[in-house]
């Protein structure tokens, strides 16, 4: 993960984050926390084609 998707990648994570300001986190379903990883985009299929890149070496 390089800078530009670091930041990208964080910047979702405190989204997601902030989505649970108004929920009692101890009645939270597990529905509704999927529904925001999906909406920040951080489900594992997301965090690898949106933040990575495919890794290679320099010569």
């Amino acid at each position: 993960m390089r800078k530009g998707k670091m930041k990208i990648f964080k910047n979702a994570i405190r989204s997601f984050i902030k989505e649970f300001k108004s929920y009692n986190i101890n009645e939270i379903e597990d529905i509704k926390i999927q529904e925001f990883i999906n909406i920040h985009k951080l489900n594992i299929q997301d965090i690898e084609e949106l933040y990575t890149e495919a890794w290679s070496r320099r010569s």
